[in-house]
């Protein structure tokens, strides 16, 4: 497999396999959703060490934003899904896990 790093990475944060014969839900967010929510946490990161070398309040309010934007959009990709339960019903689950019929 050319990709077997980047598999291994998002078995380890879905906590299952994703080479498994079901998928984990009928419905769910799109994979680039985890990589914009990994850029983002590494550009806070990065602007935050460049603040503490040279002190920019742009530098600051983005490490500030990028950094929980990142995680939030990391979370919402894990545990937003829907699954359909009957043809009337499905089951919504939130971006922090909360599952609701």
């Amino acid at each position: 497999m050319k990709f077997r790093l980047l598999v291994k990475l998002g078995e380890l944060i879905l906590r299952q396999g994703l080479l498994e014969d079901r998928p984990r839900a009928d419905m769910y967010l799109p994979l680039w959703l985890p990589a914009f929510g990994i850029a983002l946490i590494t550009g806070g990161v990065f602007l935050g060490v460049l603040t503490v070398f040279r002190y920019t309040l742009v530098g600051l309010v983005l490490c500030i934003c990028f950094i929980p934007l990142g995680i939030a959009a990391i979370l919402c990709w894990r545990n937003q899904t829907i699954v359909i339960l009957t043809p009337d019903t499905f089951q919504y689950t939130t971006f922090l896990g909360r599952k609701r019929v």
